[in-house]
């Protein structure tokens, strides 16, 4: 073999061994992602149950108060802190790809426009936003919220890398008909391509290998959950897409965001969650096997004028359906029970050719009841933890 050969053979040979380690890396980035999400997951349900029963109680001792009282401002304030924990384990669920999102038709000026609207207040005024749209009308299959999720992870972390010197933070949409991926793979698919684009610090290579490692983060303690583009990686998946990244230290940082272009018309169909709406005295069953969380849930319903009954196992909830079918206009009914699951009870309803009305409520993640082979677009479906005003508005939308 001639040496020119030879050398060519070698040059092969060390591009194959790159290939193969950027495949191995990629495999144990995976396999972390899988491995906390199993985590997640595994805390998710008591964890969501017990936010939901704080945010219970403090919405109810939040009706029993003066408007002006100091106690009223401290009870918004463990409602408000509920909330952000309830949004860490939502946090865990997107990036393990086990959060349930609801995909619907966008335009992408309009997704990223109303995103950018969102955050717009808290960029600093040392740091310059360009927005250029794309000319095409384009759509894609997206979540909103999650899209808004997405973008403003990407945002802060440039804000973050930019600090306080004068910098600049751009957006480009770009159409892509065939891709091909940092890891050599050729995709080809129709894309929309958001390339965002600062001038901060930037990044090595051994940061670059870790940036969407769950926890890792390199902000000062207190800053950052390092959850950010863990949850931004596993979002991406979850529309379809993928993301990328680029950067050099003292060069700033590129991260491009590829959805796929959808064909499907616009859906528009906001929902408007506003105060707690009046039962009407309407009876409702409300099945979970957590007995705190029922009698929390319990009162609450009571207080905005339901004809609420508890139950914690679903064969107790058939004999007072069969009892009370005439009367009964709702059953709310968790998933996870033992014996007969919630699926199971809501199946047995249907069987019986009642006209009662059913919703679904879990803090589980979504990855349990695919197992299960349930849909749950079939059914209404209430994610726990909930505040007051989102539960009423669900029920009262299904009881009109």
């Amino acid at each position: 073999m001639e040496k020119q050969d030879t050398s060519a053979l070698l040059a092969q040979i060390d591009q194959l061994k790159k290939l193969l380690k950027e495949k191995e890396d990629q495999l144990k980035q995976s396999q972390k992602l899988e491995l906390v999400g199993q985590l997640a997951g595994g805390i998710a349900h008591d964890f969501n149950n017990i936010l939901t029963s704080i945010m219970g109680f403090s919405d109810l001792a939040r009706t029993y108060v003066k408007d002006d009282s100091i106690a009223k401002d401290y009870l918004s304030s463990i409602i408000s802190k509920s909330d952000q924990a309830a949004n860490l384990v939502q946090q865990l669920m997107a990036f393990s790809r086990q959060q349930k999102l609801n995909l619907r038709s966008s335009n992408i000026n309009e997704l990223i426009n109303q995103s950018i609207d969102f955050i717009k207040k808290t960029i600093p005024e040392n740091i310059q936003l360009r927005n250029n749209e794309i000319d095409d009308n384009l759509n894609i299959e997206a979540d909103s919220n999650a899209f808004q999720q997405i973008l403003t992870n990407v945002l802060f972390n440039s804000i973050y890398a930019i600090g306080s010197k004068n910098g600049f933070i751009s957006l480009n949409c770009l159409k892509k008909n065939s891709i091909k991926k940092i890891d050599h793979d050729i995709v080809d698919k129709k894309y929309v391509c958001i390339e965002i684009k600062d001038n901060g610090i930037g990044m090595d290579k051994e940061i670059l290998q870790k940036v969407f490692e769950p926890f890792f983060t390199t902000k000062p303690i207190g800053q950052g959950s390092g959850l950010g583009l863990s949850m931004v990686y596993g979002l991406m998946e979850q529309h379809n897409g993928f993301v990328e990244i680029r950067s050099e230290i003292n060069n700033g940082t590129t991260i491009d965001l590829f959805f796929p272009i959808s064909e499907n018309e616009i859906s528009h169909k906001d929902i408007m969650i506003g105060k707690p709406k009046n039962g009407k005295n309407n009876k409702i069953l409300i099945v979970d096997d957590d007995l705190e969380l029922l009698t929390i849930l319990k009162a609450i319903f009571d207080s905005i004028d339901y004809n609420t009954v508890i139950t914690n196992n679903a064969k107790d909830a058939l004999r007072i359906i069969k009892q009370e079918k005439s009367n009964l206009s709702l059953v709310i009914s968790d998933i996870v029970m033992p014996g007969m699951n919630g699926i199971k009870l809501i199946q047995n309803i249907q069987k019986m050719n009642s006209n009662i009305k059913c919703i679904l409520m879990s803090g589980y993640p979504d990855k349990v009841f695919k197992e299960e082979g349930f849909e749950l677009k079939k059914i209404p479906f209430l994610r726990k933890p909930f505040t007051i005003e989102k539960a009423s508005d669900l029920i009262m939308r299904i009881l009109l």
